[in-house]
C-alpha cells in the first residue's frame, strides 16, 4: 500500500470545481461499480485509479495505486467513499446519425437532476443532449454519481441554445406547465423536447422557436414536477407513441 502526495490530493480536489476539469481535460469517478464499467468498456479513458481493494477491480493493463481508506476520503466528494476513485479523461461520445430525439436543457441547476435526466436518456435510447451554458456542468462530481455510468454513454453538448433551435430542421416541443397545453398525441419525430429550468422553466425566446408545447396533464394538487421526473414521464410518452406508429 502506498501513500498519496499532498500535490496529489490537492489536484485531485480541485477536479470539483468546474473551471479546472476544463482546464485540465479531467473528471473524476468514484465507486467500485462505475469505475469497473469504465475500465470494462472505455479503460482508454483512464488516467489513473486509487483504490483500497484492487482486487475487486477488473482486470486491466492500468495501473492501480493501493491506498488506505482514509487516504480515500481525503480525495473523495462523497460522504461514504466506495473503494476505488478514477482521474478519467473527458470523453467523445458519439451519437447515432438520425436519432429520432434529441434532448435540449434550458438552464438545469441542479446536479442529481442532470443526473437523473441522464439516467432517464440512456434508458430511452436518447444518446444526444444539448445544453445551455448555463445548465450544470455534466462533470459536476454529483452528476457523475447520480448518472451512474449513463454518463458515459450519452453525448453531451455545451452551446448557446437559440440558433441550434433556430437552425434544426427537427420539430422543437417545448415542456410547459400551462394546463392549456397538451400535444403529447401530436408529437412527431424527428424532434427536439426542451426541459427548463427548475425555477423559471423554459426561457421566452426559446419558447417562440417551439413547433409545439407539450404539458403532463396534472389531477392532483401539487404545483409543479422535478426536472427529472418529467423529463422521464415525457420521454416515455414520445417513445410509446413511436413504437405505436413504427
Amino acid at each position: 500500500m502506498s501513500s498519496i502526495t499532498k500535490n496529489e490530493i490537492q489536484y485531485i480536489r480541485s477536479l470539483q470545481e468546474r473551471k479546472v476539469r476544463e482546464e485540465q481535460n479531467c473528471f473524476v469517478v468514484e465507486g467500485i461499480k462505475m469505475v469497473n464499467e469504465l475500465i470494462d468498456r472505455h479503460s482508454e479513458w483512464i488516467e489513473r485509479i486509487y483504490c483500497t481493494e484492487p482486487s475487486e477491480l477488473s482486470k486491466s493493463q492500468i495501473a492501480v495505486q493501493q491506498i488506505s481508506s482514509a487516504n480515500l476520503s481525503r480525495i473523495s466528494s462523497l460522504r461514504n467513499p466506495n473503494k476505488a476513485l478514477a482521474i478519467v479523461r473527458r470523453p467523445i461520445v458519439q451519437s447515432k446519425e438520425n436519432n429520432s430525439l434529441v434532448l435540449v436543457l434550458d438552464g438545469i441547476q441542479d446536479p442529481g437532476n442532470m443526473g437523473t435526466i441522464l439516467r432517464t436518456a440512456d434508458w430511452f435510447g436518447v444518446d444526444q443532449l444539448i445544453c445551455s451554458l448555463e445548465t450544470v456542468d455534466c462533470f459536476n462530481p454529483k452528476v457523475v454519481q447520480s448518472s451512474m455510468g449513463s454518463l458515459f454513454r450519452v453525448n453531451v453538448t455545451y452551446t448557446a441554445l437559440l440558433p441550434v433551435l433556430q437552425q434544426t430542421p427537427r420539430k422543437v416541443y417545448a415542456t410547459t406547465l400551462s394546463e392549456q397545453e397538451n400535444h403529447f398525441f401530436s408529437m412527431q419525430s424527428p424532434a427536439m423536447i426542451i426541459i427548463g429550468n427548475e425555477g423559471n422553466g423554459i426561457s421566452n425566446e426559446l419558447l417562440k422557436q417551439a413547433t409545439g408545447m407539450v404539458t403532463i396533464p396534472r389531477i392532483g394538487q401539487a404545483e409543479s414536477l422535478n426536472a427529472g421526473v418529467a423529463t422521464g414521464i415525457v420521454l416515455a410518452e414520445f417513445m410509446r407513441k413511436s413504437i405505436i406508429k413504427n
